[in-house]
């Protein structure tokens, strides 16, 4: 695609009228020559960041796309920018307005709760779980490790992996739940051994 009507090409770089044949031919180029000549190809330079030091080597045309800094550098002044944080800032407050006022509040409507949420399974959660998951019985279970003062009652381990066992089973004492007299501080050993661990016996009788 050389055309032997065009002896001579202007450079894009360095702006000299040069021999056609001093440019790189390519398929791609609308004349079958590059825009660029084969010097300013070769000609790249040891930059070095304004902010960091780092240096690396770029050709003489792109060194003022990052104003003499590094690609980090320049990201980190691109996203401090005042008009850039204002923009973010407008956008979050107006999400906020969006969702009532509350940030993220689309995830507490009632639309999206039980059947309508994204993570529902069916109601696959027992009431036991979710009463284990809640602040109160969290509070309890520090409660019963503190008056035990993290021992266990009944081989005497201090620290370690403890659990908060209920005398009387979770399950079927529901007023004894969150009452103080009804826990005892347990490692795991001796909480196997109990004969409520993971229901063994499906019901005591109440004394």
């Amino acid at each position: 695609m050389n055309d032997p009507t065009i002896p001579d090409k202007t450079c894009k770089r360095c702006g000299k009228l040069k021999p056609f044949i001093k440019f790189a031919p390519g398929e791609n180029y609308k004349c079958g020559r590059s825009s660029i000549c084969n010097q300013c190809k070769e000609v790249r330079l040891l930059v070095t960041c304004a902010d960091c030091g780092s240096q690396w080597q770029k050709e003489k045309q792109s060194i003022k796309k990052w104003n003499g800094r590094c690609r980090r550098c320049a990201q980190v002044i691109a996203v401090n920018e005042p008009q850039r944080k204002a923009r973010v800032s407008a956008l979050a407050r107006a999400q906020v307005i969006k969702q009532g006022g509350i940030p993220n509040g689309h995830r507490f409507t009632k639309e999206n709760k039980g059947a309508n949420h994204n993570h529902w399974k069916g109601g696959i959660s027992s009431e036991n779980s979710r009463l284990r998951g809640t602040s109160a019985y969290k509070e309890w279970r520090t409660k019963v490790f503190q008056r035990d003062h993290y021992t266990c009652q009944h081989c005497g381990q201090i620290g370690g992996n403890l659990n908060a066992d209920h005398i009387k089973p979770f399950a079927y004492y529901p007023d004894l739940r969150f009452e103080l007299s009804n826990g005892q501080t347990l490692c795991v050993e001796c909480h196997k051994k109990t004969p409520t661990y993971k229901r063994k016996a499906c019901r005591m009788n109440d004394t």
